[in-house]
């Protein structure tokens, strides 16, 4: 295992496993020294862990590294409104994997209990995420569940529309004005 990084409060090694190479973190001020597995790279695909009540791993295939939105550390997607959905609020039994594809034309066949999406979709998330960063928490989840339905009509989330939400605006404007 070879130290590869060497941050403030973290070390992140690499351990080269035949064509494979796993990545693992490990905090400075962990008494027990423990390894924890980031992600495994193989070819142009990774395997990255992730910590949801129901979604417990992200495959991103066509990539040779972590893409700018995940943590290169393995503490999910850096945009937090995304992380927590995904994280806690996406909880259906017919997904438990997300797939992100680095283009619309990448030839993958999917698989069962799983999310695909295109990098062009989470960069359209975090845009329109961004554009709300005033708005509440509730606005975001509601876009980010909008836009998964528009794309995965079969998901167990009901649509909702975000301009009906002028209370919630009102309130959150009424509670910071406080």
């Amino acid at each position: 295992m070879e130290l590869i990084r060497d941050t403030e409060k973290l070390l992140i090694y690499n351990e080269v496993n035949g064509n494979s190479v796993i990545t693992y973190r490990q905090h400075k001020e962990d008494p027990n020294e423990q390894f924890v597995k980031i992600y495994e790279t193989h070819n142009n695909s990774i395997e990255y862990r992730f910590e949801g009540e129901i979604i417990q791993k992200i495959y991103l295939f066509g990539f040779s590294e972590i893409p700018m939105f995940l943590s290169p550390f393995g503490y999910g997607f850096k945009e937090k409104a995304l992380h927590n959905f995904f994280r806690f609020k996406l909880k259906s039994n017919s997904i438990d994997t997300i797939t992100i594809l680095d283009n619309i034309y990448s030839e993958y066949e999917s698989h069962n209990n799983e999310l695909i999406l295109y990098v062009e979709d989470i960069e359209l998330l975090q845009k329109e995420i961004n554009q709300e960063q005033r708005a509440c928490n509730e606005t975001k989840t509601i876009l980010i569940s909008n836009h998964l339905l528009d794309l995965y009509p079969d998901l167990e989330l009901i649509y909702k529309d975000t301009n009906n939400n002028k209370e919630l605006v009102l309130r959150n404007l009424n509670k910071k004005s406080q």
